[in-house]
């Protein structure tokens, strides 16, 4: 399923979903997502961060921004970054997250 949502070069278009990877995969779920939310709220509101554990899926997240242009702006200042030790990859989900509206 991971795979279904993981962006690859082709077929991939801009949207609010990013899915980062390259991540250190020594450091517990919560530390990530907390190092994560610090990284990326300058760039906008944030309305979901999903990190994957597993065997195939450590290192790897997900960030929803609210709107396009934070999505853009994060990628194009964070991706590449040197981050606990590793440069983070930065690219658009295959699939933008559906997150039900908070109202």
């Amino acid at each position: 399923m991971l795979k279904q949502l993981v962006s690859g070069n082709e077929d991939t278009s801009v949207n609010k979903t990013l899915y980062c990877k390259n991540l250190n995969d020594k450091v517990n779920k919560k530390d990530l997502r907390i190092i994560l939310y610090e990284l990326f709220i300058q760039y906008g509101t944030i309305l979901k961060i999903i990190v994957k554990g597993g065997c195939n899926n450590r290192g790897q997240a997900f960030v929803l921004f609210d709107n396009l242009n934070s999505a853009i702006e994060a990628l194009n200042n964070v991706n590449g970054r040197v981050i606990l030790g590793k440069p983070i990859v930065i690219e658009y989900a295959r699939k933008d997250s559906k997150v039900p509206s908070i109202n």
